[in-house]
């Protein structure tokens, strides 16, 4: 039996230049009216009784099969429908200039105890840390008017997560 080539240990050098800066994902589904849809299909398939066990009855089992395949049809238009979002930290120094781009007001409690422009530097981090897919400005208005303030949150969340949060290694 060949034993594994044994590790060596990186140096500081050698790890610092394969540092990166921690990155996330957010999955969105463009098509958040489909949800609806596919919940009021998974209560109707939940509504109909399954034939007594032993009976050898496929009563019912029709509608049922037609009602999942129809849920299954719509959870492919959601999954089609989904946006994945790759978002990436700005990095200590290049996020601490940032936050100088959006001073707190000095009337603003909320801006105060942040540090920064509570209701400017949300939007603009999160534009700033999208790296994939690339964004325009005015795609970017318009995802500001089809996404519910739920998925603008998820969106928001990460970003700040990202910036202002350790990277928590899993293991």
């Amino acid at each position: 039996m060949t034993e594994p080539p044994e590790e060596r240990e990186l140096s500081f050098d050698q790890r610092l230049g394969e540092a990166e800066l921690p990155e996330d994902t957010v999955d969105i589904c463009m098509r958040g009216d489909l949800v609806a849809v596919y919940h009021g299909l998974q209560q109707r398939i939940a509504a109909i009784p399954d034939p007594p066990a032993g009976s050898g009855s496929l009563a019912g089992n029709g509608a049922k099969i037609e009602l999942q395949q129809q849920l299954e049809a719509v959870a492919s238009a959601m999954r089609r429908s989904t946006q994945t979002f790759r978002l990436r930290a700005l990095g200590k120094k290049p996020f601490g200039e940032f936050l100088l781009e959006h001073p707190p007001r000095p009337a603003d409690r909320r801006d105060m105890m942040a540090g920064y422009n509570v209701d400017t530097m949300g939007p603009a981090l999160l534009r700033r840390c999208v790296v994939d897919p690339v964004v325009t400005a005015q795609q970017w208005d318009k995802l500001e008017s089809v996404l519910s303030t739920g998925e603008w949150s998820k969106l928001d969340k990460a970003a700040q997560v990202l910036n202002f949060s350790e990277v928590n290694v899993p293991f």
